[in-house]
Parts: structure tokens; sequence; C-alpha cells
């Protein structure tokens, strides 16, 4: 029997200083304009940098900010750097990088493979609770995602080489890294996520936006069973999910055809 996953409920903050992206990711929230919809973990955006405390902070919040990372965990460049500095109180950016790092090394015996998503948490208070990041959001832990093994275009020149074939699999794949990033939230009444390989890693904003939108929608839906969700997921992934309904008579996926490159997103459902 197919049963509706039991869901704490939480809320999504999307933050990037790339106004693109902040769009994208506006015209994919729009395009969720059907009743199921309404059934989803709130979804906040903005533009800018970690300073949205008033829309954050309350007594009985608790923040992650997702950091996208590297295979080796360090954090001495762009967003990650800026979220080492909002994690440090008294001492250096470098400490919270050695205190993540280390953590991520030591559980995976060296290599962070990408796209496994980890909870580290600052359990000293003395370490963080003089910092930015406890002080105006609650945040003592940070959800650290390597999106790539070193610093590189993840799809190489995806601009020259541009087809429905790789605009696919980067859909497929900032898809993915946002469910696994979800599955990791637990005890979190708050999610800070940026883009997912929108920056360096050089992935459209407009498949960045829908892949992350819908990850999130579909994940957080209260009124779907695990299976829905599972096929839902196969659905948007454009795979072929039709053979596995017919073995499972408690569901009610819409088997009709979604092409998530060119149909928005009101049709998924």
């Amino acid at each position: 029997m197919s049963r509706v996953a039991q869901i704490s409920k939480f809320k999504v903050i999307l933050l990037d200083l790339n106004a693109n992206l902040c769009d994208c990711w506006s015209s994919a929230l729009l395009e969720f304009n059907n009743k199921l919809n309404r059934y989803s973990t709130p979804i906040f955006k903005y533009k800018g940098q970690l300073n949205y405390d008033q829309l954050i902070k309350n007594d009985t919040c608790t923040t992650t900010i997702l950091s996208p990372g590297n295979s080796v965990g360090y954090m001495n460049g762009g967003f990650d750097k800026a979220l080492a500095r909002w994690f440090s109180s008294n001492s250096s950016w470098e400490d919270t990088e050695t205190h993540v790092q280390s953590s991520l090394l030591w559980k995976y015996h060296g290599y962070l493979s990408p796209t496994n998503a980890n909870l580290v948490e600052f359990n000293t208070p003395e370490f963080y609770k003089n910092s930015k990041a406890w002080n105006l959001t609650n945040a003592n832990s940070i959800l650290h995602l390597p999106t790539m093994r070193v610093p590189r275009k993840l799809f190489g020149d995806a601009e020259k080489h541009e087809s429905d074939a790789l605009s696919l699999e980067m859909l497929r794949y900032v898809y993915d890294c946002t469910w696994e990033i979800l599955t990791k939230y637990s005890l979190i009444n708050t999610l800070i996520l940026t883009g997912i390989g929108s920056g360096y890693g050089g992935i459209p904003e407009p498949l960045v936006a829908k892949a992350m939108i819908s990850a999130i929608t579909i994940y957080s839906n209260s009124k779907l069973s695990d299976i829905d969700k599972a096929l839902y997921s196969l659905k948007f992934l454009k795979e072929d999910f039709r053979s596995l309904i017919s073995s499972d008579d408690s569901s009610y996926i819409d088997s009709r055809e979604f092409d998530p490159l060119k149909d928005p997103l009101y049709k998924l459902y």
C-alpha cells in the first residue's frame, strides 16, 4: 500500500546574487499554479547576500545553509568563503573551513564524492554563538554538497554544444542534487539554498530554477504518497515511468507525456 509521507514543516529560502536566476525561480514558481502546489512547503526567493535576518529568525527557527562545495572541502572562494565568514565569530573564516573539512574528510576517508549531502553541525557554542550565522539566522550548521570535484564547468562548454539531450542531463543533475539536500534537513526548520551549478558550474539558470523548484515542490507535497513522489520525479525527469505504474494499483499519476524542457510545470500534475 502506498503511504503518504509525514514531513515536518519547514521552509526554503532561495538566495543568490544572480538576478537572472532569481527571475527564473520566480517564473518556475508561477508555473506551479495548480491545486497540488498548495500542499508544498513555502518557498521564498531573494536576490542579494546573507542578510535577510528579519525574514528568517524567530524563537523556534533552526536554519542550515547550503555550501555547494568541492571534493576536498575547501571553502576559500565565492559563496563558500562568504559562508565561512558568516559562521566565524571570534575566529577567522579558516577555522570554519577546518571544522567543515575535517568533519567531512574523516567521514568519507578523504574523498568527498559529488552530489552527497552532509549536515555539518557546530556543536560548540563558544565557536559560533557570536557569529552572524547564529545571531541573525539561528544557523548552527552547514549543509555541504560537493557539486563538483574541482572548480570547473560541470558539463563542459554547454553553450557551444547545446542540445536537448545535454540540457536534460543538466536538469536531471540539479534535480537529484536538490532532492538529496532535502532528505538531510531532519530537524531543520529553514533551508537557505543558493543556485546549484549555476555559477562556476555553468548550468543555464532556467534549467537550474526549474529543476530546483520542481524537486522542492514534489518532495514536500503533503498530498502525495512516497510512490507518487517517486513517479512524479521520474515523469519530470523524462524517464519511462509508465511500466512502473502498471504494477501499483494505488498510484494515480497522470500518465500523459511531459517534456521538462518545453512544457510549463503546471502540466506535470
